[in-house]
This record gives structure tokens, sequence and C-alpha cells, in this order.
């Protein structure tokens, strides 16, 4: 068996050794396939690790273009550099680093030959968002730090907001309470003019009451002579007598005639009986005469009577005409004064429960009538009419047919008659004593309320001296300065009006606008975050009225084309010195004023004589404000600084830059504003920012050579870099 196994171990080796050197050829083979693909990977690698440092080159190139930042922006904070200086710190830096990547030995990578390299800048500052991006950037660390300290917490943590809220409110609610007096007293006044000619001596039913009892005294003495008479009567009675005295006309005249016949026939001869007959004549026709003349006077009398008969009838007509028209003419009125009054009590209740709520500044200045006022005027006009009603039903004309009908009532129609004119005169006398008190006490307050009005006038005229603090003439600066707001902007259009002026408002529109921008500052602060950054980095880089030139930032070392008014010209755009510090002096001075009159209002210690007029209350606080307010701005434009409210817990300061922060934050941060700094970067330093570039994008072609292996490898890179 050993023998065996020898035998076959010795043919395996004699197997090798009989192929004649195949087997050595194979290996050989093999092992060249081997060393061939480790040096093509070790060529490939080479390639591989000379990508990288090419890459790694390329990033410190592109890096370094961007390092190259214009040294005038940074001081604003801003980083962008330039085309041309950048693509030299590109190439130079490229150029270093490629040339360094030579191989100094076999081991080292493969060797890049530079082809090109090309380098784009994109993304200038022009671009409103880059633009804010960086500045955010370059305040977020310390903005909110000093915006808290300085602004959020006196203004929103001390309670100055809660105050003027406060503040806010009561003037609404005075100027609510004055509206509803004013309503109810229109409506007392209208119902005073129905109670006027309802009761009052020299009103309609005066002269209603005159022109009765005329008509009742012609009457009684009518009634008096008629006595009993009929009109229908009387009449046939003077028709009988005109029929009976035309009769013995008649036959006077016939008598006559037979007198005259007998007088002729007397002419032609001697008729002796002729004289008797005309003396028998003469004796009737004298006798006829006196019948007929008694029937004339009789005819006079009874024509008389009818006259007087008519008479009364026509004065009864009239009479009862007027009461029936005069009546109807009460209770119209009546039911007019009684609408007013009743109108005049509810908007009185609804003063009264205000009364309740108001603070004690309004407490005193609500003018609330008892509520049982309008319930007895009501009654008391009620009563008059009743009477008069009274005096119309006893006025009964079918009751009076004959004078001793009338003469029967007409004591009791001038008793009823006076009672009427007494108890119209006696509510009269009540209305009228109330009614003149209460006109008093409205022109009192009218007179005050004017007196106030012009005080506070007398102060916003002494605004003018203090709007405006410019060095010279500006006219070239700010056409400059359009110029570059036109290449920022775009087609936005700055559509910037420049606001009223205190000194050119009313009264009443001053002390509105004053609380309103106090509200509208509150709402601003309470979402401020990014605004606030955009405040501070105005404030700290740019100048404005008070600016005195002491300052860390390398900004203030550089000229400023717009000398302590650039704050402003960013919040207002306007087109002059004069009306941008103007607009910020008018929004300073309408917040000062809504603080000191806020004081004025809560003030207990203080006093005016308020009543009929809430609204008086306010306007003597705002007069009271406005002195406060015009002293305050003298500081400020100073550059003092001025305690933010009296009635603060501890003593807090606002200066001008402080209110510039607060104007800031109120106005719309938009396109225009960010196209007003970007003018005034460029203005200062004289940078267009179209050529101020935040962006690269570099791209590099080359070749790498194999040294193991025959031929080359294209590489191609690209890498890009922002701030």
């Amino acid at each position: 068996m050993r023998n065996r196994d020898r035998r076959k171990g010795n043919g395996w080796k004699g197997l090798i050794r009989g192929q004649s050197g195949a087997v050595s050829v194979m290996v050989m083979i093999i092992l060249s396939a081997l060393l061939f693909a480790q040096a093509v990977l070790l060529e490939l690698g080479k390639v591989w690790a000379a990508e990288r440092e090419a890459e790694a080159a390329l990033k410190a190139a592109v890096r370094s273009a961007l390092s190259v930042y214009d040294q005038e922006l940074q001081a604003y904070g801003l980083y962008g550099a330039s085309k041309l200086p950048a693509e030299a710190a590109f190439r130079e830096v490229l150029e270093a680093n490629m040339s360094s990547l030579q191989p100094a030995s076999f081991w080292s990578a493969a060797p890049i030959a530079l082809g090109e390299a090309h380098i784009r800048m994109d993304r200038s500052l022009a671009d409103p968002n880059l633009f804010e991006a960086q500045l955010l950037e370059e305040m977020k660390y310390r903005a909110p730090v000093e915006y808290v300290l300085l602004i959020m917490e006196p203004w929103l943590d001390e309670g100055v907001a809660d105050q003027l809220s406060r503040g806010s409110t009561l003037r609404s609610s005075l100027k609510e309470l004055e509206a509803l007096i004013s309503q109810r007293e229109a409506k007392l006044d209208e119902a005073g003019e129905d109670l006027q000619q309802m009761l009052a001596p020299q009103g309609r039913s005066g002269t209603v009451y005159q022109q009765l009892m005329a008509n009742f005294s012609e009457l009684h003495q009518l009634a008096e002579q008629i006595g009993i008479l009929d009109l229908e009567v009387i009449r046939k009675e003077l028709q009988a007598a005109e029929e009976e005295r035309s009769g013995l006309i008649a036959n006077r005249n016939q008598l006559q005639q037979q007198l005259h016949l007998i007088a002729l026939s007397m002419q032609a001869g001697p008729n002796p009986g002729a004289v008797e007959a005309m003396r028998q004549i003469s004796e009737q026709i004298a006798r006829l005469t006196e019948a007929i003349h008694n029937l004339s006077e009789r005819v006079s009398d009874l024509s008389q009577q009818v006259k007087r008969l008519l008479r009364y009838w026509e004065l009864i007509g009239e009479a009862e005409s007027r009461l029936e028209e005069h009546y109807d003419w009460l209770v119209s009125r009546q039911d007019s004064a009684g609408t007013h009054l009743r109108e005049a009590r509810e908007i009185n209740e609804q003063l009264r429960r205000k009364t309740e709520e108001a603070q004690e500044a309004a407490e005193q200045s609500i003018p609330v009538y008892p509520g049982s006022f309008f319930t007895d005027t009501e009654i008391g006009a009620s009563e008059a009419v009743g009477q008069f009603g009274a005096l119309r039903a006893s006025f009964r004309t079918m009751e009076l047919a004959t004078g001793s009908d009338f003469v029967n009532i007409h004591g009791r129609l001038v008793r009823l008659a006076e009672a009427w004119r007494n108890t119209s005169h006696d509510q009269w006398s009540i209305w009228n004593t109330f009614d003149q008190k209460r006109k008093q006490q409205q022109a009192e307050a009218e007179k005050q309320k004017a007196a106030e009005e012009e005080r506070t006038e007398q102060v916003l005229g002494q605004l003018q001296d203090l709007l405006y603090q410019c060095p010279g003439e500006d006219q070239e600066q700010y056409r400059q300065l359009r110029g570059h707001y036109q290449l920022y902007a775009g087609e936005q259009i700055d559509t910037v009006q420049e606001s009223d002026q205190p000194a050119n408002m009313e009264v009443d529109a001053a002390g509105s606008k004053a609380f309103s921008l106090a509200d509208e500052i509150t709402g601003a602060l309470l979402g401020a975050r990014d605004k606030a950054y955009v405040s501070e980095y105005v404030l700290n880089k740019f100048t404005y009225r008070t600016f005195e030139g002491l300052s860390h930032e390398k900004a203030h070392n550089r000229a400023h084309m717009l000398a302590n008014q650039e704050a402003e010209y960013v919040i207002y755009g306007l087109d002059s010195c004069a009306a941008n510090h103007s607009a910020a002096f008018a929004e300073m001075f309408l917040i000062r004023l809504a603080i000191r009159t806020v004081e004025a209002l809560m003030d207990p210690g203080q006093r005016v004589l308020t009543f009929m007029s809430p609204w008086l209350t306010f306007l003597w606080a705002l007069a009271e404000g406005a002195v406060a307010a015009l002293a305050d701005m003298r500081k400020l434009v100073q550059g003092e600084r001025v305690e933010l409210s009296a009635k603060l817990p501890k003593a807090l300061a606002f200066s001008y830059k402080d209110y510039l922060r607060m104007f800031l934050l109120l106005h719309p941060h938009s396109r225009q504003r960010t196209a007003r700094l970007q003018s005034l970067v460029h203005a200062n330093t004289g940078r267009n920012l179209h050529d101020a570039y935040t962006y690269a994008e570099v791209t590099l072609r080359g070749e790498a050579r194999m040294m193991i292996i025959p031929g080359q490898i294209a590489v191609r890179k690209e890498a890009a870099w922002s701030y």
C-alpha cells in the first residue's frame, strides 16, 4: 500500500516536470494580469486623488474670490465683491494651488494640466432680499437686546402701553358720552320748541288765548244785546216792516200826485172845494210820512238786530273753528313733544348707566337728569292740552242758539280759558327755568371748549419753529439720491406723501391722530422681531437729526451725503430734509401729546368745570398735554432725553433716537424702504450695489496625465460659494 501511494505521488511531480514549461508560462500570464490590474488601480487612484486635490484647490479659490469684499460696504455690515478683484483673486489662488499639485514622487497624485477656469459672479446686493438678509445677519446678535432694553420693556412692560390704552378708551368713552349728550340736548331743544308754542305766552297758544278772549268778549256783548232773539223771526219782522213801509210810501206817492193835480186844476179857475180837498190830502200825507218814518226806524233797528245776529253766529263759527283747529294742533304738538321727551329720557338713561361705568375723570362731567323730570314735563303738557280740551268741549254750538245761551256760559268759558292759560304759564315757567339753566350751562361749556381749543391751537402754532433743523440747501443731494433710488426701486413707485403737520390740524383731529398713532405703535411693538433688526441697523449705520457723531460704528468714520437726516429719509422717503424732519417731528409730537394728555386725564388733583360736556374734559386735558408736549419737543430736538411718562412707577426716559426706533417699526417695511437704504449706502460709499456680488460659481477643466498607462483623463470640476 505504501509503495502504491509513493508511486502515485511521484506521478504528479512527474507530470509537472513533464509539461516542458507550460505551467510556468501560465503562472507568469496570471501574475502579469494581476500586476497590470494593480497598475491600473494605482493609476486610477492617483487620478482620483488629483481630482480631489483639484476640487479642494477650486473651492479655496472661490472662497478667496469672495474674500476680497468691499471694505466700504463692510462698514455697513454688507459683504459684496466686485467682479474684477474677485476674478483676480480666484485665478491667483487657483494657479498657486494647482502648481502645488505637480507630482513629487511616483506615488503622488497624477499631474493635472489646467485647461481653463471660469468664474461667474451673481446675486448682487441690489437684490432687496439679499440686502435684507445681510442686514438681518448683521443685527440679529445685538439688536434684539438693545431694542428690548430701550424700547419694548419701557413701553410694554412698564405700563406705558396700558396707560395709553386706558387713555384712548377714556377718550373714546368721553366722545361717546358727548355724542349722547348732544343727541339728548338736541331732543330737548326740539321738545322745547314744541312746548314754547304750546305753553309760552309769546307762543301760538298765547296768541290763540288772546283771540279767544276777544271772541268771547265780543260774543258776550252781542249776546246781551240779542237776548233771546231769533234770526229768522227778526228777518221776517224786518221783511214785513219793509213791505209795510213800501206800501205806505206808495200811498203817499199817490196822495202827493192827487195833490199836484188839484193844484193844477186851481190854476184854471176858482174851485171852492179844492182847498178843502188839498187840506185833507195834506193831512193824510203828513200822517203817512210819520208812519213811514216810524217804520224806517223800525227797519233800521231790525237791520241792526240782524247784523248783530249774523256777527254773533260768525263769531261762534270763528271760535268753534279756532278751538277745533288749535286743539288738533295742540294734540299734534303734544305728540311731538312727548316723542322728543321720551327719546331724550331713553338717552338720559343710557347716560345714567354709563355714569356708573365711567372713570372718575368722566363721572363729574356727565349731566344726568332725574327720570321724573321727563315724565312730569310730559304730564304737565298733557294737563294743559286737557284743559284746552275741556274749554273746547264746553263750547257747544248747538246749545248757543240765542244770546242768552251764550251769556249763561260766558263766565264758565272765561274761567276755563284762564285755567288753561294759567296751567300753560305754570308749566312753561317750570320748563323755561330748567331750559334757561340748561342752555346757560351749554353756552358756558361751549365757551370753555372754545377756550381750551384756542389754548391747544396756540401750542400747535408754536411748533412751526421746531419742525426741522437742516444744515443747508439739499436739493442737489436729494436729486442724486433720487437717481440712486431708481436703480434699486425698479418699477416700484415711491408714493410717500407729506403727512399733515399738527400745526395745520384741527384740535380734535390732532387729539384723534395722537391716540391712533399710540395704538399703532403698541401694535407694531407686539410683532417686531425682524423690524427691530432693521430699526437698529438704520439707527446704528446712519445719521438722524440729533446725531452728534459719537459712535463706534465704522460707517460713521466715512462721509454721509445726508447729514443728520438719513434715518428720517429711510422712514418717510420725502424729497427734502425739512419734509423728513417735519414728518418725524409731527409723529413725535403726537406721541408726546397722547402721553401728556393721558397724564392730565388721569390726574385726580386736576379739576375742570365740565358739566354738560364730557368732551370738555378731554379738550382741557388735550390743552394741558399740548403745553407739556411742546416743552418735551424742545428738549428732544436738542438731543436731551425726556421722561416717558410721569405716571410710571420708575423714571424712564426716551431720546429722539428712541422715538425713531418706534417709527421705523410703525411704518411698513416695504420694497421702497429697502431701496432707500440701498440708495443711502450707494451715496455714502460710492459703490453701485449692482456691482457688489454675493455669490460666485466657478468651473475648472483640465486633463490628468497617467504615468504608467499612456493616455489622459479629462477632469471637470464645479464649485460655488456665497456670503
